[in-house]
């Protein structure tokens, strides 16, 4: 591993890819004067940040059928600036949670994943919609954005994207780690920053939608890739920067003064706690799942829910083995 990654200092970083390497984005020359320093502390006024996350878990997974739950989450807070420091106030707070059948002509997993970012882009417009978000307030989304949320950056396209991983990699480096290593041998490090222009030509089937960002909310603190919309990156101060990335990057900052958090945004760091799978939470609903199949059966044919009792024996003991409760 020390020869490999000796091997790539002396590789120019022409290119980043994908953890797999079938995609390939050709990158600008990594000069010092990419990676743009900011102040949080400059921002003045008050502000108000909402954001939205999801997670889902298969509940049971069997040959013929499947059961997953998805959770959503939705909060909007205000955050109030004073002197060196900020108060974040919660204004507004939406759940969603719901569970999913899934027939055995789909790849569990994956469907769904598909099924819970559907739910959670339609849940995102619904508080659009409502009218929660004025036009003034940045909304977080957890992850990248993609077509998916197409829909939302139309509604609402003061939206960024923060992925709290990436997998890309640049001369066997994660992606992450190797602009870190740059922005400290620019004497970046003791400030928070963000490297723009990065990509110099996006190779993708699909229209984009966003531009890749990488950067920090806090000085020498973890590299997150952020996804601005294009339709926000217009405007130029006098420096010749894009006005949007400082302001974005500043209130971002700010909500990542908490340290329970790591240098990640507490708005995001909130939703993601009301939308993570805790332990316990499938033993639960599986002791719920089969307390409604009993009352069912009583109901309708003994022989189907016979069957799927069967399954659903079958899918707990296999759960079991996995955990190596079973020897």
């Amino acid at each position: 591993m020390e020869k490999r990654y000796q091997h790539s200092e002396n590789k120019l970083p022409g290119v980043m890819e994908s953890s797999s390497g079938s995609v390939k984005y050709g990158l600008h020359e990594l000069t010092a004067n990419r990676f743009n320093t900011y102040a949080p502390f400059d921002l003045k006024d008050d502000f108000r940040v909402a954001a939205v996350d999801g997670g889902n878990m298969l509940v049971y997974e069997t040959p013929g059928w499947s059961i997953g739950l998805y959770k959503l989450s939705f909060r909007l807070f205000e955050v109030n600036l004073e002197g060196k420091t900020c108060n974040t106030v919660q204004k507004f707070r939406e759940m969603e949670h719901d569970l999913v059948f899934l027939t055995r002509e789909q790849d569990s997993e994956k469907a769904l994943s598909d099924i819970r970012n559907q739910k959670e882009a339609e849940f995102t417009l619904k508080q659009i919609e409502k009218g929660v978000l004025e036009e003034a307030d940045l909304l977080i989304v957890d992850g990248t954005l993609e077509m998916a949320q197409e829909g939302i950056i139309n509604a609402h396209p003061n939206t960024v994207g923060v992925s709290k991983r990436s997998f890309h990699v640049i001369n066997d480096y994660s992606a992450s780690s190797y602009l870190a290593l740059k922005a400290a041998e620019y004497g970046s490090m003791d400030y928070p920053w963000y490297c723009y222009p990065l990509v110099r030509q996006y190779i993708q089937s699909q229209p984009r939608l966003s531009e890749m960002v990488f950067g920090t909310f806090r000085a020498n603190s973890n590299v997150f890739r952020l996804d601005f919309p294009l339709k926000k990156l217009n405007t130029l101060d006098e420096n010749g920067k894009i006005q949007h990335f400082e302001f974005v990057m500043k209130k971002l900052a700010l909500c990542s003064l908490d340290p329970k958090y790591k240098a990640y945004p507490y708005p995001l760091g909130a939703v993601h706690s009301d939308a993570v799978m805790r332990k316990g939470d499938k033993d639960t609903l599986q002791q719920m799942i089969k307390r409604k199949l009993s009352e069912y059966r009583k109901k309708g044919s003994g022989m189907a829910y016979d069957m799927i009792e069967k399954d659903i024996l079958q899918a707990e003991w296999y759960n079991s083995l996995r955990k190596g409760a079973v020897r």
